[in-house]
């Protein structure tokens, strides 16, 4: 077939059938949408080109660059049209966590301006926060800017309702459960809004990852708040999932169907497989089920992310290193913690805790508890991974904002032989109870 512009060839991605001997399930057939087959690698080819496509021109005439809100696939979507079209790429992003990803922006002429990495307790008052970032530069200079807002944009669900939608209903019918990772929303809700429109009984599920874990795209539960267009009402469930799922699911689509994905559609296509496991269990047979899960974008990029997550599929002499990464979950959910009124009485003991703030450093410099330090936990990972850094003759306590990421860190401290406890009530928690008592 032949195009005559590139940007004729997004969307319209290939629906590819997986085999049963894969997945297991004895009433479902599974579907993946190959949507790293659009021109520029990812799904977010549709929305940066149906955020832009209207304001091209207005673009060109002013000489207006367009801002990007993005870490990865957005971003390079847009740095690709935008120089194709004749416009210079803004984009703003917090410390890229993919080497690859910054270099191929390098490559592709775009301006980016990048904020300092962001902790894994979000502060919605951190100046540094991209969304807010990116509104304020274009507040204070329209005439050099225009936004493109994936986050805040409700054309971004209506592209996906007119395209992604469409094109699954065109290949496949009527749909029993569609399954995407969560990032700006967009997918789930325009595709499985149309897909309910054709077939009311549709199930769409939307997944994301557990606090403290990451897929590149895709959000925790933590970060949902700063997407403007999520609606947890129109999911019949959310569910989470792990860095290992990611890397799993995404080693097992590579490997066994010939599906070359990263590993966000690995996590979408891990956590599916587990929910309909349980599922196919209560079918009776008399009829086929379709599921369908977004294979978003290529695996290329991300070969830093799975060596991380997955070391000793390159050394394997790092299969039996303990990581807080495969820190199994029932040893975080069992971690120590302490009530502020225990810290409270530890502090004014003769055995002190060193206590350890994970939050990022505005939020440190706004307020903290008396006596804490400030480790960001994005350092304090590698860190402990790597070895010990800390005295072991005092207690060590780690605090969050509300109580819920430093619960890992107190689980792995724990497990290297510290005296170790997370914060329960978090940083603001316990500065509360100080106010009170005071």
């Amino acid at each position: 077939m032949i195009y005559e512009s590139v940007l004729d060839m997004i969307g319209n991605t290939p629906m590819l059938k997986l085999p049963q001997e894969v997945h297991g399930l004895k009433h479902i057939d599974v579907y993946a949408k190959l949507e790293y087959m659009n021109p520029y690698g990812s799904i977010k080819d549709r929305i940066a080109y149906g955020l832009m496509k209207d304001h091209i021109e207005e673009m060109k005439e002013t000489g207006k660059k367009p801002v990007i809100v993005s870490n990865a696939n957005t971003a390079k979507a847009v740095s690709a049209i935008s120089h194709y079209v004749g416009l210079q790429p803004y984009i703003v992003s917090n410390k890229m966590p993919y080497k690859e990803v910054k270099n191929q922006l390098k490559f592709l002429g775009a301006e980016i301006e990048e904020l300092p990495a962001l902790t894994q307790c979000p502060n919605p008052f951190d100046p540094n926060d991209m969304i807010q970032f990116a509104e304020r530069k274009v507040a204070q200079n329209p005439e050099k800017f225009h936004l493109i807002d994936q986050f805040g944009d409700q054309r971004n669900p209506q592209i996906h309702y007119e395209t992604t939608g469409k094109e699954i209903y065109s290949d496949l019918g009527n749909v029993d459960y569609f399954f995407a990772v969560l990032g700006t929303s967009g997918t789930t809700l325009g595709a499985g809004n149309y897909l309910r429109d054709q077939y009311p009984q549709t199930k769409v599920f939307g997944i994301i990852t557990e606090n403290g874990h990451t897929a590149p795209g895709g959000r925790s539960k933590n970060e949902m708040w700063e997407v403007g267009i999520f609606n947890p009402d129109h999911y019949d469930e959310i569910l989470t999932g792990t860095n290992q799922h990611a890397t799993q699911g995404m080693r097992e689509l590579n490997l066994k169907c010939g599906v070359m994905c990263g590993p966000t559609g690995g996590l979408g296509y891990h956590r599916m497989v587990e929910k309909l496991k349980e599922i196919d269990k209560t079918l009776d047979g008399t009829k086929r089920h379709k599921a369908v899960f977004i294979a978003c974008d290529r695996m290329e990029p991300y070969m830093d992310y799975v060596q991380k997550a997955c070391p000793e599929i390159f050394d394997e002499k790092q299969s039996n290193k303990l990581r807080i990464q495969t820190l199994p979950q029932i040893k975080i959910q069992n971690a120590p913690s302490l009530t502020a009124d225990e810290l409270y009485e530890m502090q004014r003991s003769e055995d002190k805790p060193l206590i350890i703030d994970i939050r990022g450093s505005f939020a440190y410099s706004i307020s903290h508890i008396e006596g804490s330090i400030n480790i960001q936990d994005t350092f304090l990972e590698p860190m402990l991974d790597n070895g010990q850094p800390f005295p072991h003759d005092k207690p060590i306590v780690f605090a969050c904002m509300i109580g819920d990421v430093s619960t890992k860190f107190a689980a792995f401290a724990k497990e290297q032989g510290y005296d170790a406890y997370s914060l329960s009530c978090g940083v603001g928690g316990y500065l509360n109870f100080i106010e009170h008592q005071n």
